[in-house]
């Protein structure tokens, strides 16, 4: 099985298409041989300051800040910049590999879409029509439309919310506190 195949197979399973694909910009200037913190952080700003923060092709990695992500589209937008830190080689390589990586994406994402609105009666002659890689995900597909898979699947999803809500109680109730205190205007943010 190749590395699409296992990911249609995941796609199959999670019952959630695959996002866009993106390249962090750390890793673009580390790839050019660029690893000081600082050009990181003026390569960022100089993209910010060009207004090219859209949030969907070019957006910031708030858990690795001032780090960036950076989709094929938002690699394109931002080449000039690039070019001045790395070589243009370098940003074509992550625009090509990001190119191929969506046309992956496309293609799993067809595949999965594609099983999960057929009927049954349409599955069963699939299955009986087509060779054995296709056969393995009609497979999957059906099981994954079973009773059992749907409650493990509605247990799992509420065990990891009581999970997150236990975990994050209090970041949670100081952003409501924070968030009903703009309601009505308080600014005081006190225990």
């Amino acid at each position: 099985m190749d590395k699409a195949d296992k990911r249609v197979m995941e796609s199959i399973r999670s019952r959630e298409p695959f996002w866009e694909p993106f390249i962090k910009l750390s890793m673009i200037l580390k790839t050019g041989g660029i690893e000081a913190e600082g050009y990181l952080g003026m390569c960022g700003d100089r993209i910010s300051d060009a207004l090219l923060i859209d949030g969907e092709d070019v957006r910031i990695d708030f858990v690795n800040f001032p780090d960036m992500e950076l989709t094929a589209a938002g690699v394109r937008m931002c080449r000039d910049i690039l070019e001045c830190y790395v070589s243009g080689d370098i940003v074509s390589d992550a625009y090509v590999a990001l190119m191929e990586e969506k046309s992956v994406r496309v293609h799993v994402n067809t595949i999965s879409q594609t099983l999960r609105e057929m009927k049954l009666c349409g599955l069963a002659s699939a299955f009986i029509k087509s060779d054995a890689r296709i056969r393995r995900f009609v497979v999957t597909e059906i099981c994954q439309r079973s009773i059992l898979i749907r409650c493990f699947r509605k247990v799992r999803s509420a065990y990891y919310g009581v999970l997150v809500r236990l975990k994050y109680h209090g970041l949670l109730l100081a952003v409501g506190r924070i968030a009903a205190d703009a309601a009505t205007g308080d600014k005081t943010y006190t225990k």
